[in-house]
């Protein structure tokens, strides 16, 4: 959300950026006028390709700044907005070396002659131009291993922010009034030490001219709005920060997603999952929906500063499906589930674990998974039958060899590439499948990528079971051709070439395919 301390936006203001503006929307259906100061602001509010105004519009409040709200009824499958990053940095996390300019993976030799910062082609060196003399301060002294190192990544992108101002303005007034949560961070000492200390001796070092409070202001902005962004290989390498997106509100079960492009210029589309009533706060998932509300909650206090009050963080049981709950070994019935006090207690025994203890038993499981192989299909198996002895049936634990196992199991691999599936490895297949939909149908209903990714699976599965078993089952190809229908409604915006958009034309290939079947019967 936005820092901005108004809740009113200036009369003839940009309705995004708040500068003088005298170009106004004609297309526009809002019940006021909205201004623009500028051809990349116009296209914010309406984009490039569309008759309409997208089905959004800025709103303030004194209690949480400025949030999008939906100007009208949309519907599930909807474009809300298209937008493009304002600035793109590196992500600190990574620990290869990579390029300053286009963030790919780069060799050990391969560096920019002036900056000493890695660099893959001579494009690159020309694209960095902007930044080479400030990001030579920083080298200053530094070996190459020191140039990848996490505070040096790390202060890149609040350097582009600072220099935005001169070099691309509409980008600068857009994105220096998003929430930096400064005093909140200031009272934080872990991020103190680790982040902010190093970070910032880094940007002095390059950025002599700005103060202190701006320097802390940029880093604040980038640590609190920035998404990651994926390359074409599925590795996150760097981040990018979206002045529309930074301003959706948070909901644990949102009802829409962003789609980002694997290549440059990394294009963000907004979708909207399920239908939205007017007037509807757009909001998405800061954190991941699949952890309970212990994690969550947490995540979202120790980053955001806010503690959640949505509905499913209300709900001790999470829509009944305790996903932090385990079995109990005490009485062997009942399930151990946490509860107000930290302690976590049987339904049927009342035996008591400490929070501790539960994070133990997980932590253990988790350095079993680390383990695994990727592609070893049996040992995730194997991971996922012995956990499922101790967790109960929805703890968050399970979905992450779920989502390993389920695009995998069935199916040649390098291991096995002429494997041919027997009736009860499909069976098993279809059950797991089931299992995971029944959980993501309450915590990423509609559109999500997630359940595309597993109606197809299903389908997949239960018509080759069908074609075991001889076919003449009219109902289940009605119910196949549903789960197909579906999975190309939740994977039709996915990119090229994404694992998921090679999904959606394998689910629509399926689709005529069964579509025929059943007309010819």
């Amino acid at each position: 959300m936005s820092s901005d301390d108004s809740c009113e936006n200036p009369p003839g203001s940009c309705f995004i950026c708040h500068q003088p503006s005298s170009d106004s929307c004609r297309k526009s259906n809002h019940d006021e006028t909205v201004y623009f100061c500028s051809k990349e602001h116009e296209r914010l509010h309406s984009g490039d390709k569309t008759s309409s105004c997208f089905p959004y519009r800025v709103t303030k409040s004194h209690q949480v700044g400025r949030f999008l709200v939906a100007s009208r009824k949309i519907l599930r499958g909807e474009i809300i907005f298209q937008e493009l990053p304002g600035i793109v940095g590196p992500n600190p996390v990574v620990s290869s070396p990579i390029c300053v300019a286009c963030y790919k993976q780069v060799g050990p030799r391969s560096s920019c002659p002036k900056c000493g910062f890695p660099l893959c082609e001579e494009s690159c060196e020309r694209d960095h131009g902007f930044i080479c003399e400030h990001l030579h301060r920083f080298g200053i002294d530094l070996t190459p291993e020191e140039m990848c190192d996490s505070s040096i990544l790390h202060a890149i992108l609040p350097l582009k922010l600072l220099l935005s101002k001169e070099s691309n303005p509409h980008v600068y007034n857009c994105l220096s009034i998003l929430m930096d949560h400064r005093e909140d961070r200031l009272n934080d000492p872990e991020y103190l030490e680790g982040i902010q200390t190093p970070i910032l001796k880094s940007l002095e070092r390059s950025l002599s001219t700005y103060s202190t409070d701006e320097l802390l202001k940029a880093l604040g902005i980038v640590e609190v709005n920035s998404y990651e962004v994926y390359n074409l290989t599925g590795h996150s390498g760097f981040r990018g920060l979206f002045c529309l997106t930074s301003l959706l509100s948070h909901d644990c079960v949102p009802k829409r997603r962003p789609i980002i492009g694997h290549e440059t210029p990394y294009g963000l589309t907004m979708i909207s999952t399920r239908n939205i009533n007017e007037g509807e706060i757009l909001s998405i998932n800061y954190v991941h929906t699949q952890k309970p509300n212990r994690i969550r909650r947490r995540t979202l206090k120790d980053n955001w500063y806010f503690e959640c009050s949505c509905k499913r963080c209300e709900d001790e049981a999470e829509f009944g499906l305790h996903p932090d709950a385990i079995w109990c070994d005490s009485c062997q019935e009942g399930l151990i589930k946490p509860s107000h006090k930290g302690i976590y207690c049987c339904d049927k025994c009342s035996r008591e674990k400490s929070q501790g203890c539960i994070e133990d038993l997980i932590e253990s499981l988790e350095s079993q998974k680390a383990e695994i192989d990727r592609q070893d299909v049996n040992q995730y198996l194997e991971l996922y039958r012995r956990s499922s002895v101790l967790l109960g049936e929805n703890h968050y634990f399970l979905n992450s060899p779920r989502r390993w196992i389920i695009p995998l199991f069935c199916r040649p691999l390098t291991s096995s590439p002429r494997l041919v599936p027997s009736p009860d490895m499909l069976r098993d297949k279809i059950q797991l499948c089931e299992g995971y939909l029944r959980l993501l149908n309450k915590i990423e209903p509609g559109l999500s990528k997630n359940r595309g990714k597993v109606l197809y699976e299903w389908a997949e599965c239960s018509l080759k079971l069908l074609n075991v078993r001889g076919g003449g089952d009219k109902d289940l190809l009605v119910s196949i051709r549903s789960a197909l229908k579906e999975s190309l409604a939740c994977l039709e915006h996915e990119q090229h070439p994404s694992f998921e958009y090679t999904l959606g034309k394998a689910a629509s290939k399926t689709l005529i395919l069964v579509n025929e079947f059943i007309g010819n019967h």
